[in-house]
C-alpha cells in the first residue's frame, strides 16, 4: 500500500531540493509520509512541513534499505543514502487499535541498516495521537529485513509507541510529542545507536 506522500519505492534514480508543505491527509491505511530507498535511490535536501493527518498508519517512515532490485536493462545499483532531510509542523491522530495495519501502532519508524545508515535527519514541531494498548513485551526483536520490501508492517509491532529509529549518523529532534489514548507498557520512544 503506498503512502500518502511518498518517495521510493522502486526508485533507482535520484531525489533532490524537494519542498512540500500545506497539505492534510485522510484516512489512508498506507501510511502518512514515506521515506524509501531500497534499490540505489539518493535522497538528500528534502523538507516536508506543515501536515496535518487523521486517521493514518504509521504517519512517518523513513528507510534505507539494501533490495537492490534493478528494472528493464539497468545495472544493479550501489545502496542508496537518505540525507539532510527535516520533516516538521506535523499533527498526526493514527488509527484506532481494530483498524490499524499493525496492532498496536507506533508513530514514527526510521531505520537504516547495520552497514547503511541513514546520514541527517531532524524532526521538528510533531504532535501525534496514538491508541495506546501496548504492552511492555511487544517489540523486542524488531527485524532488520534489509533485502526485503520495505513496508512499516513488516516490522511488526514495534517497542516504542511514539519513535523507534536505528542506524541514523545524526538524528535531531526537536519539540516531538506523543499522546496516547489509552495505557502503552512499551517505551515512547527508543533510539538504537
Amino acid at each position: 500500500m503506498g503512502g500518502a506522500i511518498k518517495f521510493g519505492t522502486e526508485s533507482m534514480g535520484d531525489f533532490y531540493n524537494i519542498d512540500i508543505r500545506d497539505c492534510k491527509i485522510y484516512d489512508n491505511k498506507g501510511g502518512g509520509i514515506k521515506i524509501l530507498s531500497v534499490d540505489g535511490a539518493n535522497i538528500h535536501d528534502i523538507t516536508i512541513e506543515n501536515i496535518e493527518m487523521d486517521n493514518v498508519d504509521m504517519p512517518i517512515f523513513v528507510r534505507l534499505g539494501e533490495r537492490l532490485k534493478t528494472y528493464r536493462t539497468a545495472k544493479k545499483q550501489a545502496v542508496g543514502t537518505i540525507n539532510n532531510v527535516l520533516i516538521k509542523n506535523i499533527t498526526a491522530t493514527t488509527r484506532s487499535l481494530e483498524e490499524s495495519r499493525i496492532s498496536p501502532p507506533s508513530g514514527i519508524l526510521i531505520t537504516g541498516t547495520p552497514n547503511h545508515k541513514i546520514g541527517n535527519l531532524k524532526l521538528e514541531n510533531i504532535n501525534i495521537t496514538l491508541p495506546g494498548g501496548g504492552k511492555k513485551d511487544d517489540g523486542l526483536n524488531v527485524p532488520e529485513d534489509e533485502t526485503r520490501y520495505p513496508e512499516f508492517s513488516f516490522f511488526k509491532v514495534l517497542p516504542a509507541y511514539g519513535l523507534y529509529a536505528r542506524h541514523i549518523e545524526d538524528l535531531k529532534i526537536s519539540n516531538v510529542n506523543f499522546k496516547v489514548n489509552s495505557p502503552d507498557q512499551r517505551s515512547k520512544s527508543l533510539i538504537i545507536e
